[in-house]
C-alpha cells in the first residue's frame, strides 16, 4: 500500500505541476483578451456616462427652448392685446368726438327751428292722400288784403 501511497502522492504532484502549468497558459492566453475586454468595458462606462450628461442637457435646453418659446407667445398676445386697447380707445375718441359734434348741429338745428317756427307762426304743409293742408295751429282769419286779393291772416 506504500506502494499505492506514493504513486498516488506522485501523480498528485505532478496534476499539481500541470494544473499550475495550465492555469498560468491560460492567464497569459487570456491576458490580451481580458485587458482588451477591459478598455471596452471602461469605455462603454464613459460612453453611457457621457450619453447621460448629454440627455440631460438636451431635456434643460429642450425644457428652455419650450418656457422661451411660451414666453414668446405670451409676449406677442399681450402686445397685440395692448395694440387692440389702444385701437379700440382711438375709435372710441372718434364716437366721442363725433357725439360731441351731433349734439351741437342738433342744438343749433332746434335754435333755427324754433326761430322759424317763430317766422311762420307754426304753420306747415302737410301732405294726405285727399291733397295737399296748410296746418295753423292757432287758426286764421281770411280776409282781403292789399289789391282786393284774398288772403289768410294768421292769428
Amino acid at each position: 500500500m506504500a506502494a499505492a501511497d506514493a504513486v498516488g502522492e506522485a501523480v498528485a504532484e505532478s496534476m499539481t505541476g500541470v494544473n499550475s502549468t495550465a492555469l498560468d497558459a491560460m492567464r497569459a492566453a487570456t491576458q490580451p483578451f481580458l485587458s482588451r475586454l477591459e478598455g471596452a468595458t471602461a469605455g462603454a462606462e464613459g460612453a453611457a456616462k457621457q450619453l447621460e450628461d448629454s440627455s440631460a442637457w438636451f431635456s434643460w435646453k429642450w425644457l428652455a427652448l419650450t418656457a422661451a418659446a411660451c414666453a414668446g407667445v405670451l409676449l406677442v398676445c399681450w402686445l397685440l392685446f395692448r395694440g387692440l386697447v389702444w385701437w379700440e380707445g382711438s375709435n372710441i375718441t372718434e364716437l366721442r368726438e363725433q357725439r360731441s359734434a351731433l349734439l351741437d348741429q342738433i342744438a343749433q338745428d332746434q335754435i333755427t327751428a324754433n326761430a322759424l317756427e317763430k317766422r311762420v307762426h307754426g304753420v306747415r304743409f302737410v301732405g294726405a292722400k285727399d291733397g295737399d293742408f296748410i296746418i295753423a295751429p292757432r287758426g286764421f282769419e281770411a280776409i282781403t288784403c292789399v289789391g282786393g286779393v284774398q288772403c289768410i291772416k294768421l292769428k
